[in-house]
């Protein structure tokens, strides 16, 4: 992702508790439509910082933590995710070949990041662990004239 100064930043480490995910949610809604994006990009922005944000919890211990932290920036909402989970995740894993098998319980999640972002890269993180980083566009005032 790009080195520049975000408008807005946030930056936390929790523990691993999925009771505090609906809190993070809460923020990343409210700095998403404090910069602009639309109700329905917003409730994306959301589903998918719960999907991340639940996955590093699950697939940590439970006794480890989770740092979530993002900003907004001129053209674009960031959000970084990193888990201390000992099962390192391939770079390549958003890759997918089409939607999850709907008789599945799992694997949704891959799929709806990858569908509800216009960015995300995955990479080991210094000390263990994975950090996913995702971005959202902000549409610029001459693509909204094009409509």
């Amino acid at each position: 992702m790009r080195k520049e100064r975000p408008r807005h930043h946030f930056r936390v480490r929790i523990p691993n508790d999925l009771a505090l995910v609906r809190g993070l949610r809460n923020l990343l809604s409210s700095l998403s439509r404090l910069e602009g994006f639309d109700e329905e990009r917003t409730q994306e922005i959301a589903l998918v910082a719960t999907e991340l944000i639940n996955n590093a919890i699950e697939n940590a211990d439970a006794s480890d933590t989770t740092e979530v932290h993002g900003g907004a920036y001129e053209d674009r909402l960031e959000l970084h995710v990193t888990d201390s989970s000992s099962t390192i995740l391939d770079e390549d894993c958003f890759e997918l070949d089409g939607p999850p098998d709907p008789s599945s319980e799992r694997g949704r999640g891959l799929f709806l990041v990858k569908a509800f972002t216009d960015s995300v890269k995955v990479c080991p993180a210094e000390g263990g662990g994975n950090r996913i980083s995702v971005l959202w566009l902000k549409e610029s005032e001459e693509s909204d004239d094009d409509r």
